[in-house]
């Protein structure tokens, strides 16, 4: 994905730099953490992040106007539909094909023509196909095509009375992103951080080791968006970076409100901070 947006977007990026994103990107997204604790926990994540980056690396290949390639966007939906297969928060991401492809439907009308009808059709297919089966798979397990079983969980964390409560929020996006790291005079360092809270109810929490953006000095170039917008809309790319951004900040709080703060859970918006980055 990282080669493709350096080939088709800024073709002056050098190979050293490119390998320095490629880098920092595969080895502090979070993907490193799952590698390290492969359990039934982490491989659903690390699949679905697996499926996003592939649906976003076919989509982009594919909205190239000059062939807009059917294969390429049917590929795409496809690995996106099985992303939210695997992880039903990764829905968020599927939102990226709006900057994606708004051009090429809205902009350019082809959504009024026959050819722009079908490719749409193309991009719809594998999502009605992998959600019919996993809706029936629901069924035939829980009685309900809507039910995805989370509630049998046997676990310290009741997901059936958790809902949505605003004053979680805070809290994980500070833990999530912004928390500062610990250091000691003794081997390895960096301590996990006490987090302390002031919410009334259950938090749910692993040891952290601070916040994503803090401790990693290359998302910091996420805050000089301003600065290159011009340049990003020039190559078409603003909407996608504020799509990302929109994404990764609401996939930090629906983290936060569906199970709590936990070390594996970085490694579901991770990815997407970085691509932002990388843009």
């Amino acid at each position: 994905l990282l080669g493709l947006i350096c080939e088709k977007y800024f073709r002056k990026t050098s190979v050293g730099a490119y390998l320095l994103l490629s880098l920092a990107t595969v080895n502090c997204c979070g993907a490193m953490f799952l590698v390290k604790r492969p359990d039934f926990y982490s491989l659903p994540i690390i699949c679905s992040m697996a499926f996003v980056v592939w649906g976003i690396f076919l989509w982009l290949k594919g909205r190239d106007t000059t062939k807009f390639s059917g294969t390429h966007l049917f590929l795409g939906s496809l690995c996106c539909a099985l992303a939210v297969g695997c992880r039903p928060q990764s829905v968020l991401m599927c939102a990226v094909a709006i900057p994606i492809f708004f051009g090429y439907f809205i902009k350019e009308k082809n959504i009024l023509n026959k050819k722009g009808i079908k490719k749409l059709i193309v991009l719809a297919v594998p999502f009605v196909i992998v959600a019919g089966g996993i809706m029936y798979y629901n069924f035939i397990r829980f009685n309900s095509p809507f039910d995805f079983g989370s509630g049998y969980n046997l676990t310290t964390n009741d997901v059936t009375k958790r809902g949505f409560d605003i004053g979680r929020t805070g809290l994980g996006l500070f833990t999530y992103l912004f928390q500062t790291p610990v250091f000691s005079a003794t081997f390895p360092y960096i301590r996990n951080v006490n987090i302390e809270n002031a919410y009334i109810g259950k938090t749910i929490f692993e040891y952290c080791f601070g916040g994503l953006i803090t401790c990693t000095p290359v998302l910091w170039s996420v805050f000089a968006t301003p600065k290159v917008r011009n340049t990003l809309k020039e190559k078409k790319l603003y909407s996608l970076v504020i799509a990302l951004a929109l994404i990764g900040f609401a996939m930090v709080i629906a983290d936060t409100q569906a199970g709590g703060l936990l070390q594996r859970y970085y490694s579901d918006f991770g990815y997407i901070f970085f691509i932002w980055a990388v843009l």
